[in-house]
C-alpha cells in the first residue's frame, strides 16, 4: 500500500512543525490498522514544489509515462495546505494539477484546510487549465480594472481578473464589431473574501450566508463556546448524523480554522462535478464530499481538537475496508484522459448539430412566415395604428405546413430519423405481404359452377338418377335466376371481393361477392326464395338416428367393466309412430331367470330332425 502526503505549508518553521505533526498522525493510524495486516505500507511525503514524479497532465506540460504509472500505484492521497494560500497561488500550481488528477480518476483523497477551497474552486469554475490572477493573489474590487498596469492586448487566455467581493473571474474576449479586446465574466470561483464583503456592504450582503433557524435548547452547564477568533462550532446536518466520518462524534464540535475566505453558493457548470455539504458553521460549509472517494475539510487536523482526529481515523478505516473488498476502485489516469477527450468530442458534435438545426429551423420558419402571412391594412390605415397582420390561407394549406415541420424535425435528430426509416420499412414490408396474400387468394378462388343435381349426388351417393332435378345452375338464396333477371331487365350490381384480416389468428379470409338487386322485387320471387331449402353442409348427409347410433357405439367402446342389460317392449299408438318403452334402466343379473320353470316345456327328451 502506497500513501502520498503533500505539504502545502511552505518552508516556515511553524509550517514544518504542523506538517510533521500531520504526518505522524497518519502514520500512526496506518501502522495500527487491523483491516489489511498482510500488506506493506510505504509513505511518500513531498513538498508542494516536489511532485513531478507523480504528475501526468498534458495540458499542464507533464507527459512522462513513468509519472502516470507512479500515480496509478498510489492508494491514498493526503493534502494539507496553509489557510493563507489561495487556489490560484503560484506556490500551489503543482498541487492543483495533482488535485485535478484525483478528481478525474476518483482517487481516494483527503483535502484539509486550504486544500478544500481548491476542491471547491475546481467544482465552481470547471476549468482544466491553470489560472493566473492579474490583480494579485488576493484579488480586488471591480473598479480596479482601470488601474491595471497591463494593457488588454498583453493579457493571455489563462490570465483573469478576480473580484474579491463576489468571486467572479473575468477573462479577455475579442469583440469583432469594435475590433478590440474587452472583459467578460467567465466563471465564479466559489469563494469570497470575508473582509471585502464586510467593507462593501452594498454588494457583499448578498454573499453572506443566510441565518438558519435552530431550535432552542435547554441551557446546559457545560456548553460549546469559542474562545478565539480562529475557532468555530461545526454542526453536522441531520441527514448525515450517521455518516461514517462522524462515528463516535457529537452533532456539534469545535474546530480550528484560520481562513480569511469563505465558501458561498454558486451555480454548478458541470453536473459530474458536484459536492455534498455534510457539516457547516455560521461562516459556511466545513465538511464536504466530492464524488465517492474525495473528502474536504475546511479545518486542519489538530490534537487539541479530538473530533478532528476521529474524523481522520474514520476516513482511513472506511477506505481500507473498501480497498479490501474492491469497492469504488479508481480509474487509471490514462483511462480518465481518454474519457475526457471523448466527452469533449461528443460535446462539440452536439453543439454543432444544435447550431445547424437552429439555423435550419430559423430558415424554414422565415419561409413559412413569408408564405403564410402578408401585411394588410384595408380601409382602416392610419398613422396612429400599426399594421395588422392577417393570415393568408390561400397560399399554403395547414397540412402542407405540418408535413414540412415533420420533415424538418426528422432531419434535426438522427435517432428519430432512423426510427422513422425503420417504421417505413416495416410498413412497406407489411403492404407487400398483404398485396401478395390478396393476389394468392384471387388466384386460388374459383367460381362455383356446380348444378343442383351434382350437389345432390355428392350429398347422397346412392340416390337414383330419376330423382335428380334438371341440370340447372345452383340457386343462391336472396337472389333471382339469371333468366328471371333477364326477363325483368334488372341489372346486377356486384360488390367486389374484400379481404379482412383476423386479429386473433392473423389469417385473411375472402368475402364472397354479393349481388344487389334493385328495389323493384316481386312478391312471387320472394315466395320462391322461401320454398327452396338452404344447404349449409359440405359432407355426406347423415340422419339423426344414424348419428345417435354412432355416438352410442363410441360410448360403448369406452366402457371397461360389466355392462348393464336393459329390456324393452315395442308398442305402437294408433295413427302414430312406433316408440320404445324402457323398463327399469338397471336390473341385477343374479335375479334374471335363464329358463322356464315348467319342465314340460323343456326341449329335452324330444327327437330332432335335420333338414
Amino acid at each position: 500500500m502506497r500513501i502520498l502526503i503533500v505539504n502545502g505549508y511552505g518552508k516556515s518553521e511553524t509550517g514544518k512543525q504542523q506538517f510533521e505533526r500531520y504526518c505522524g498522525q497518519i502514520r500512526k493510524l496506518f501502522l495500527n490498522q487491523k483491516e489489511l495486516l498482510d500488506t506493506e505500507t510505504e509513505f511518500f511525503s513531498r513538498d508542494a514544489n516536489d511532485l513531478d514524479e507523480f504528475l501526468y497532465d498534458q495540458d499542464s506540460g507533464y507527459s512522462k509515462q513513468e509519472a502516470a504509472n507512479q500515480f496509478n500505484f498510489i492508494d491514498f492521497v493526503f493534502i494539507e495546505i496553509d489557510a493563507k494560500l489561495r487556489p490560484w497561488s503560484k506556490h500551489l500550481k503543482k498541487v492543483m494539477v495533482l488535485i485535478r488528477m484525483c478528481l478525474r480518476t476518483n482517487k481516494v483523497l483527503l483535502a484539509t484546510a486550504g486544500a478544500m477551497q481548491a476542491l471547491v474552486f475546481f467544482v465552481a469554475t470547471n476549468l482544466e487549465t491553470p489560472v493566473d490572477v492579474v490583480n494579485g493573489p488576493q484579488g480586488g474590487p471591480l473598479g480596479d480594472m482601470s488601474k491595471l498596469q497591463k494593457s488588454l492586448d498583453q493579457i493571455t487566455k489563462n490570465e483573469y481578473f478576480l473580484d474579491s467581493i463576489t468571486g467572479d473571474l473575468y477573462g479577455i474576449y475579442f469583440d469583432k464589431i469594435e475590433s478590440a479586446n474587452c472583459w467578460i465574466p467567465i466563471a465564479n470561483c466559489g469563494i469570497h473574501s470575508r473582509r471585502a464583503v464586510e467593507e462593501f456592504n452594498t454588494v457583499g450582503k448578498y454573499m453572506l450566508q443566510a441565518p438558519v433557524y435552530k431550535p432552542q435548547k435547554i441551557k446546559e452547564i457545560y456548553g460549546l463556546y469559542t474562545s478565539t477568533q480562529d475557532e468555530e462550532i461545526c454542526l453536522i446536518k441531520k441527514n448525515f448524523v450517521q455518516h461514517y466520518l462522524f462515528k463516535d462524534i457529537m452533532q456539534e464540535f469545535l474546530v480550528h480554522s484560520k481562513h480569511a475566505w469563505d465558501i458561498h453558493s454558486f451555480n454548478v457548470l458541470n453536473p459530474k462535478k458536484t459536492f455534498v455539504i455534510l457539516a457547516d458553521s455560521s461562516k459556511g460549509p466545513q465538511v464536504i464530499t466530492v464524488n465517492e472517494n474525495i473528502v474536504g475539510l475546511q479545518f486542519d487536523i489538530n490534537p487539541k481538537y479530538p473530533e478532528t482526529q476521529l474524523i481522520l481515523r474514520n476516513f482511513i478505516i472506511h477506505y481500507l475496508i473498501q480497498i479490501r473488498s474492491c469497492i469504488n476502485m479508481p480509474q487509471t489516469i490514462q483511462q480518465a484522459n481518454n474519457d475526457l477527450r471523448k466527452n469533449k468530442l461528443d460535446l462539440e458534435n452536439m453543439t454543432k448539430q444544435q447550431a445547424e438545426s437552429q439555423q435550419k429551423g430559423e430558415r424554414t420558419a422565415f419561409n413559412f412566415e413569408v408564405l403564410t402571412k402578408f401585411k394588410h391594412v384595408g380601409f382602416t390605415g392610419k398613422k396612429a395604428k400599426k399594421l395588422e397582420i392577417v393570415m393568408n390561407n390561400a397560399i399554403n394549406d395547414q397540412g402542407q405546413l405540418q408535413e414540412a415541420m415533420k420533415t424538418m424535425r426528422q432531419k434535426q435528430s438522427p435517432r428519430t430519423k432512423q426510427s422513422t426509416e425503420e417504421t417505413d420499412l416495416e410498413k412497406s414490408k407489411f403492404a407487400k405481404f398483404s398485396t401478395k396474400l390478396n393476389h394468392e387468394h384471387r388466384d386460388t378462388t374459383e367460381k362455383f359452377n356446380k348444378t343442383a343435381a351434382e350437389i345432390r349426388q355428392m350429398l347422397h351417393p346412392n340416390i337414383d338418377e330419376q330423382l335428380l332435378p334438371e341440370n340447372e345452375p345452383l340457386w343462391v338464396p336472396g337472389t333471382m335466376n339469371t333468366s328471371m333477371l333477364a326477363s325483368s331487365g334488372q341489372r346486377i350490381r356486384q360488390r367486389p371481393q374484400s379481404t379482412t384480416q383476423s386479429r386473433t389468428f392473423k389469417l385473411t379470409r375472402v368475402q364472397t361477392a354479393k349481388s344487389r338487386v334493385s328495389k323493384g322485387t316481386n312478391k312471387e320471387d320472394y315466395d320462391l326464395c322461401r320454398e327452396h331449402p338452404i344447404v349449409r353442409c359440405s359432407s355426406p348427409y347423415i340422419t339423426n338416428v344414424e348419428r345417435d347410433r354412432l355416438d352410442q357405439k363410441q360410448k360403448d367402446k369406452q366402457i371397461i367393466g360389466p355392462r348393464s342389460i336393459r329390456t324393452s317392449v315395442i308398442s305402437t299408438i294408433k295413427g302414430g309412430t312406433p316408440f320404445i318403452l324402457y323398463d327399469n334402466p338397471y336390473s341385477n343379473p343374479a335375479d334374471f331367470k335363464h329358463r322356464d320353470e315348467n319342465k314340460s316345456k323343456w326341449v329335452g327328451g324330444q327327437n330332432f330332425r335335420v333338414c
